[in-house]
């Protein structure tokens, strides 16, 4: 093989490797949500926003997130925002909503994942398949979670209520691809309640 032909087979080789890259990974995809701070006001999705998955957190102040009532520092995980939504926010603070990162839950010395923050959990990427004795503690006896199992499609699967309910405890089975929805206080978050998946063995 000449110099011009070998030149010619590694250009197209190169070629061939970059089309890969661009079609099978997001290093060139302009389609990835964006960072942005907002305040008080209507938004729509697509127009004020992107569409995508995010972590809404409060960087001051206090506010209401379309439901949910949170204060600075406070986290809301993998929320989702749809195109055409809208999404209300009132309040006096300021809000970040940061592409979410879907990062693994940690698991802790004695077995426990702790979870922090309410939020969407994946099943098989947060947190693994298996079944677990679901349960809090609150440093507030009126502050108890809502806990729902959801589908891939986020149809709810089953609900685990310690609101309206004397059980402290649940058996959850999660599959992968299923989604664990978790309100550490319905319709705003609290410092105060930390749920705990355990596996149950």
């Amino acid at each position: 093989m000449n110099k011009g032909k070998l030149a010619i087979f590694l250009a197209l080789f190169f070629m061939c490797i970059a089309a890969f890259v661009f079609q099978y990974t997001n290093i060139f995809d302009d389609n990835q949500p964006k960072q942005i701070v907002i305040q008080s006001g209507d938004y729509v999705v697509g127009r004020n926003m992107d569409e995508g998955m995010y972590d809404v957190i409060v960087l001051n102040g206090q506010v209401k997130f379309m439901q949910m009532k949170m204060n600075e520092g406070d986290r809301w995980l993998a929320v989702r925002l749809r195109h055409g939504e809208h999404v209300h926010v009132s309040g006096n603070g300021k809000i970040r909503l940061k592409p979410s990162p879907l990062e693994e839950i940690e698991r802790g010395g004695d077995g426990i994942y702790r979870i922090k923050h309410s939020g969407f959990y994946f099943v098989g990427r947060q947190i693994p398949e298996g079944e677990y004795i679901l349960t809090y503690v609150s440093k507030n006896a009126q502050e108890k979670p809502f806990v729902q199992l959801l589908s891939s499609n986020r149809d709810v699967i089953h609900t685990y209520d310690f609101q309206n309910s004397k059980d402290k405890y649940y058996k959850v089975v999660c599959k992968k691809g299923q989604i664990l929805e978790v309100y550490k206080n319905l319709f705003a978050e609290s410092k105060h309640v930390l749920v705990i998946l355990k596996k149950n063995v």
